[in-house]
């Protein structure tokens, strides 16, 4: 496994999703997210893309009890990534890890610098799942919608050794397959 993280390491960096946000959605755009799925040897990797807004309701670091809470629940949700991203059974995935980065999540410190001066900011996810059996990966259903209902729309591009896919998934329609 971890000469498939090392690839997907690789492939992650020429698939970030910083460049996704700039190439594909251009500008920050409320209600759009960008997920981006490799599929190498044993393992999923999601690098998930969103403006803040569309996951909290604000762009910023929590400024009160109240928007502390809403940052805590979406941390929690996105954590528990395998209720949000659900493969087909047949291919036995199973969350490996989870890494989150977003200015709502910085520790309160003084010497931290906001970086996000025009009112935008973002929370960009990167989830690995270990998968007993890739090879059958056939579709991804996402689960964000619900909890999350300021995301109207998740634009979903698909790498894996035999080919790929892209989606535009809704609150109607969850699942992308390839």
């Amino acid at each position: 496994m971890k000469n498939t993280i090392s690839v997907l390491a690789l492939l992650a960096m020429t698939f970030t999703p910083a460049m996704a946000r700039s190439e594909t959605l251009g500008a920050h755009v409320h209600g759009i997210a960008l997920l981006q799925v490799a599929v190498e040897h044993d393992a999923m990797l999601l690098s998930f893309s969103s403006p803040l807004d569309n996951m909290l309701g604000f762009e910023h670091k929590p400024g009160n009890a109240t928007e502390q809470a809403k940052t805590d629940v979406m941390a929690a949700t996105l954590q528990h990534a395998e209720t949000m991203f659900i493969a087909n059974p047949e291919a036995a995935c199973t969350l490996a890890s989870v890494h989150l980065d977003s200015v709502a999540l910085e520790a309160d410190d003084a010497d931290v610098e906001d970086h996000h001066h025009d009112g935008h900011a973002d929370i960009d996810g990167e989830f690995i799942f270990h998968c007993s059996h890739a090879d059958r990966l056939q579709w991804l259903d996402v689960m964000l919608f619900d909890p999350f209902p300021n995301l109207h729309r998740l634009k979903v591009e698909v790498v894996t050794p035999q080919r790929q896919a892209a989606a535009m998934l809704t609150n109607d329609e969850r699942r992308v397959s390839w």
